[in-house]
């Protein structure tokens, strides 16, 4: 038998205290999506320009392994630094897209 509170002794499921389940509206009044801070455009805008910067700091990584041929063995990790920056940037230009469509979208509903 189970011993939680609220435990039908027939079936051994618990039921809710108050008899009953809340059910989730159909169509609610509040429709807006909530956006976090660090998912906002202007967040998503400055991190494009910072990664910006470690893409021209791993291009001048890669012009000074490629200078001093006993660092060849590490140029792998600033073109890892500038394939990683590159896939971010391009990552939060859909961000972009995705924001700037939804709000057209808005605006036509409207």
């Amino acid at each position: 038998m189970n011993d939680l509170p609220g435990a039908d002794a027939s079936t051994e499921e618990a039921i809710p205290l108050g008899g009953e389940v809340m059910k989730l509206e159909d169509n609610p009044v509040f429709r807006k999506r909530i956006v976090p801070w660090y998912d906002s455009p202007a967040v998503t805008w400055i991190r494009m320009v910072i990664l910006l910067c470690l893409m021209g700091f791993s291009i001048a990584g890669i012009q000074v392994v490629r200078e001093e041929p006993a660092w060849r063995a590490y140029l792998w990790i600033p073109a890892l630094l500038g394939g990683l920056s590159a896939t971010t940037w391009i990552i939060c230009g859909f961000r972009i897209l995705e924001f700037w469509m939804e709000k057209r979208k808005n605006r036509e509903n409207a």
